[in-house]
């Protein structure tokens, strides 16, 4: 592939030709007709996609690639440039996955595509993987303004933008990754890059690209191609309250005419401010249609109009049969199923019922802020195999980004397995303190601007915990169990995961900082699916929840008074799953409560026992769901309780000796069981 801006000289043709319409279209910012132009106006019609991931079936792709050249066809391809936000590949189905995406990187060389921008998923197999096999594999250039070698300069095989010449007109497309790649792929695999700003590197490249300098490139028209995102489909508006993307909105050069997204999956399709802004969603669900209208200089010559298009309604045959690209892509995807076929079909398991990942209240899947069966079932793999690995006793965290798929109820295939975990990842271990595995759990609230705000952690099935979202970020996190007994601050526990999130990625940073990591080498998907083979039975889903809203958290309590608090988050997430119908609440051996649960919530009051004092274990279980939190209590004495044979109450005849002086005793032995306490030691 070329390795400098490509200039396309083509022949001109009547502006009216580019305005000729196409398919059906979605999210129109600008209905109605096009504008009429100049006889020195040109129409330029920019068709982008993003987050592709590897959708090559057949059924997809085919639809996908005729909207694109139906596109072409009306508007002229010498007035058409078709571009990626990125994400071509990764986190891909087994399709494309299995054959190291392959496949779908000649797809898009079929399609003829002019540039990509880089997105996090490009880097999943490391910075020499893009460096190399990818780059080497794609006709077109992935674009990364603002990645660069450690020396400061620009890699060959990831140049800043690329210029597109269409009918005299020079395009460059200014391409930038999204700055949170450190988090979101291994940072040892992009050991050798720093990733700056993307709204800053952007505005510098659009500056050299109209500078009057020709050595360091000259465009009439720019187009920023950014791997980022809003966070919601709707208005451009809606989405301002997230403070990265209303840097790319708002702080953008003037200079760029216009400013493609990806990586958050949205979308959106709006002239904000008189500039277009566009994202179209994800998977070949939508491409997007932009069209500039700009004179001889680059200077706009009509309003212009941006879109979203549905995939083409016409039938694969017509568009196989009209469009020699598409039936060569046709063809390509053909292969790729039947390869995949044959390397998936072998039946490795089976699963007693669907294990899936978190579903969303619209029923689609993939909510990543919920604890499902999928997640925490593969931490209970890492947990199992790499304990006996390293002959410790692991605790398995798996992050929801890295969950890719769901096992329907009956038999497993290796091509099942692959799909849910897809990034070959290697199996790492590191220690941690009790206080840094707190600020792990802490960290699934992210930092602002993430794409996402909260991420859920998958856990193996030696930890629970309890949280309260109305504290303040930070605090958030109430009390931790680890193998039956109250988090110990202090003491060093091994977490076992894949090498992304080892390595501090998911903005859950607080693993980078870990002690004694060692990489097994051994590739999660090997892991996986021998794991699966070895399972004794059907692989069953775990319907327990292992963390549990708790508002207030009960810690001191008074035998013979009355205490009211409330419990949320019950059920896990995932389909066909058993609820929670009740929630049984005991005092160490003495049961003192059954609520109902209701949507996963319960409210709970109880009498606590007279007699009891001192240190107590309060549990909520869920005999339905085999959910199970033990909170640990200070319980004081009652006004009706103990005799007075000691010391000297003065006028408060009665009083036990747990008065006044057992105030501090009760803080002190409160600190030993909460979380984040200091002084606290593991019993």
């Amino acid at each position: 592939m070329s390795n400098h801006a490509r200039f396309r000289g083509l022949a001109a043709v009547a502006c009216a030709a580019a305005l000729v319409g196409g398919p059906a279209a979605v999210a129109v910012a600008q209905p109605g007709p096009a504008p009429l132009q100049a006889a020195d106006c040109t129409a330029i019609t920019i068709l982008s996609f993003n987050d592709l991931h590897g959708r090559i079936d057949p059924e997809e792709i085919v639809p996908f690639a005729g909207t694109i050249e139906e596109e072409r066809a009306a508007a002229g391809e010498e007035n058409t440039v078709v571009v990626s936000a990125g994400d071509n590949i990764g986190g891909s189905p087994f399709i494309s996955s299995s054959q190291q995406d392959n496949p779908t990187l000649d797809i898009l060389n079929e399609l003829e595509i002019d540039a990509a921008a880089a997105g996090n998923h490009e880097f999943d197999k490391g910075w020499d993987d893009l460096n190399g096999r990818v780059s080497e594999r794609a006709n077109f250039s992935y674009l990364a303004a603002n990645v660069q070698l450690t020396d400061g300069s620009q890699p060959a095989n990831l140049p800043a933008y690329e210029i597109v010449e269409k009918q005299g007109i020079r395009v460059a497309f200014v391409g930038a990754v999204t700055s949170d790649l450190t988090s979101l792929v291994s940072p040892a695999g992009i050991a050798d890059l720093q990733i700056s700003d993307p709204v800053e590197s952007v505005n510098r490249v659009a500056g050299e690209l109209q500078d009057g300098d020709d050595s360091n490139g000259e465009a009439d028209v720019i187009v920023a191609v950014y791997h980022e995102g809003g966070p919601n489909s709707g208005s451009v508006s809606e989405n301002l309250d997230n403070s990265t993307f209303a840097s790319m909105v708002n702080d953008t050069d003037e200079s760029v005419s216009l400013i493609i997204n990806g990586h958050t999956h949205q979308t959106y399709a709006e002239a904000y401010n008189g500039r277009p802004v566009i994202q179209s969603t994800q998977y070949a669900e939508n491409i997007g249609k932009t069209v500039l209208s700009v004179d001889a200089t680059g200077a706009e010559c009509a309003a212009p109009t941006v879109e979203n298009l549905d995939p083409s309604e016409t039938p694969a045959d017509s568009l196989i049969g009209a469009y020699p690209r598409v039936a060569a892509i046709s063809t390509l995807a053909e292969d790729a199923a039947a390869t995949s076929d044959e390397i998936g079909q072998e039946v490795i398991g089976d699963a007693s019922a669907p294990v899936s990942r978190g579903v969303k209240a619209d029923g689609s899947m993939d909510d990543r802020g919920a604890e499902s069966t999928m997640t925490n079932l593969i931490a209970n793999m890492f947990r199992e195999v790499l304990s006996e690995r390293t002959g410790k006793d692991v605790i398995g965290v798996q992050n929801p980004g890295g969950t890719r798929d769901d096992f329907d109820a009956g038999e497993i295939t290796y091509g099942e397995a692959a799909a849910v975990l897809p990034f070959a990842n290697t199996l790492m271990t590191t220690d941690i303190t009790g206080e840094q595995f707190k600020t792990m759990l802490e960290q699934q609230w992210q930092p602002e601007g993430a794409s996402r705000p909260f991420l859920k952690l998958g856990l193996s099935n030696n930890v629970s915990y309890t949280y309260d979202e109305s504290l303040p970020a930070g605090e958030r996190i109430t009390s931790v169990t680890i193998d039956g007994q109250p988090l110990d601050p202090n003491t060093t526990y091994t977490i076992g995961s894949g090498s992304f999130l080892i390595s501090g990625g998911d903005n859950f940073t607080v693993l980078a900082d870990g002690q004694n990591s060692a990489d097994t080498g051994l590739v999660d998907l090997e892991a996986w699916v021998q794991w699966i083979a070895d399972y004794d039975g059907a692989v069953e889903p775990d319907y327990r929840k292992y963390a549990v809203n708790v508002s207030p958290l009960p810690t001191e309590l008074t035998a013979g008074e009355t205490v009211t608090f409330s419990v949320s988050d019950l059920n896990i997430s995932g389909l066909e799953i058993t609820e929670a119908q009740t929630l049984q609440v005991r005092i160490d051996d003495d049961d003192v409560a059954t609520v109902d649960v209701t949507d996963g919530a319960a409210e709970v009051t109880f009498t606590v026992p007279a007699g009891l004092s001192g240190a107590q274990v309060l549990t909520l279980v869920s005999p339905e769901t085999q959910t199970e939190v033990t909170l640990p209590v200070q319980v004081l004495a009652g006004d009706a309780g103990g005799d007075d044979d000691s010391g000297d109450d003065g006028d408060k005849p009665g009083l036990p000796d747990t008065g006044s002086s057992t105030g501090g005793v009760a803080a002190a032995l409160i600190l030993t069981v909460l979380v984040g306490a200091a002084a606290a030691r593991r019993r």
